[in-house]
């Protein structure tokens, strides 16, 4: 997982698990970890992107409490495709 600060928010600017832990609560696990760290440094939301076809993350991250923010036009390339933004209030 890498995740970056810019007070008074983070971005997650990826997280990764292996195949073989993949529907394992790994993902979940990594999330409540950033989930932490945001609230102990009083940051107030989290964001990051996704391409817009990865259903399975975007399923993910809603299920975590995300919400769709925005839209970056041809964000990916190869192939070119736009990114969603999501948006995770700290509480």
């Amino acid at each position: 997982m890498v995740a970056r600060q810019f007070a008074p928010e983070w971005e997650l600017e990826n997280l990764v698990t292996a195949p073989a832990f993949r529907r394992k609560g790994v993902g979940k696990r990594l999330l409540d970890t950033l989930f932490e760290a945001c609230q102990d440094t009083k940051s107030k939301s989290l964001f990051l992107e996704v391409r817009e076809s990865n259903t399975a993350a975007r399923a993910f991250y809603g299920s975590a409490g995300f919400e769709p923010a925005g839209r970056r036009k041809a964000y990916y390339r190869d192939p070119v495709e736009d990114a969603i933004l999501y948006r995770r209030s700290v509480p």
